[in-house]
């Protein structure tokens, strides 16, 4: 008997999202998933039971079928309930909360010091 692998809290919370979307947009239906995205049903099927996340690409698919955005689909934006947050990244999270609040003008002197392409702001 195969031993299941131990789900990483992001991988839950991609799972969890994957599932929210099937239940609200899809009636339950993988089924009606798999047409409005155009993954197949195996991979699908994976990401439900918790046996695989979805590739870089197919999280855009995902993202464009339900015109969400494929940070919330990869949960790049997510930090797990009960996860470790170290104290790099209360310091990053201050910063870019910072940023995010500055001026324009300083966002733009900033990204620049950074060599950030104004696109990417």
């Amino acid at each position: 008997m195969e031993k299941s692998k131990e789900l990483s809290p992001y991988e839950k919370i991609i799972r969890n999202r994957i599932i929210k979307l099937i239940n609200e947009y899809c009636d339950g239906s993988q089924k009606r998933f798999v047409e409005r995205t155009g993954i197949n049903q195996g991979s699908v099927s994976q990401y439900v039971n918790g046996k695989n996340s979805p590739s870089w690409d197919n999280a855009e698919k995902i993202a464009a079928a339900f015109n969400i955005d494929v940070k919330w689909v990869m949960a790049v934006d997510a930090i797990p309930d009960g996860a470790d947050q170290p104290e790099d990244t209360a310091r990053a999270l201050s910063f870019i909360e910072k940023f995010d609040n500055a001026a324009p003008e300083i966002q733009k002197a900033i990204a620049s010091l950074l060599g950030l392409d104004q696109s990417d702001l």
